[in-house]
């Protein structure tokens, strides 16, 4: 008498709904991964905008420092510059304000710039120069933004 042998096949592997999870867990990883990547990029863009707005800023404080006093109000008091390096619609503001009698000066240098993503860094909405309408945000009289540079002047 013969014995028939039956072969049973091997029926490990991955059901649909397991390959549809892993799918779906590889897609959260990889978008988590790309959001990250793209916000370094931003903020590697935000690093490198506000290095050259702070050096700006130096430039014309210094410049301000090796005017005459007497000179000071008159060239530097709500006098816009433009940035000397490259930045996207960036614009800096200088302030000069007497005080103790006009023994001493008080100078505020200000630095606003757009973002590739269109976010305006500093209170000069429009980048103009100047402070408009509702742009100052605290209600100091003065453009305030990230790089702000103010010194005491005699």
């Amino acid at each position: 008498m013969k014995r028939k042998q039956t072969i049973q096949k091997n029926k490990s592997g991955f059901t649909l709904v397991e390959l549809m999870v892993s799918v779906g867990i590889l897609t959260m990883v990889f978008a988590g991964a790309l959001l990250t990547y793209l916000k370094g990029m931003e903020l590697s863009e935000m690093s490198r905008n506000a290095t050259i707005a702070i050096s700006e800023a130096k430039g014309r404080m210094e410049q301000i420092k090796s005017t005459q006093f007497d000179q000071l109000v008159n060239s530097f008091d709500n006098v816009s510059f433009a940035p000397q390096a490259t930045i996207t619609g960036g614009i800096g503001t200088s302030n000069v304000t007497l005080i103790n009698g006009g023994a001493e000066a008080q100078v505020r240098v200000a630095f606003c710039w757009r973002e590739k993503n269109g976010r305006v860094v500093g209170e000069d909405a429009n980048l103009n120069g100047l402070l408009d309408g509702a742009e100052d945000i605290n209600n100091n009289g003065f453009m305030d933004s990230p790089v702000l540079l103010q010194e005491i002047i005699y």
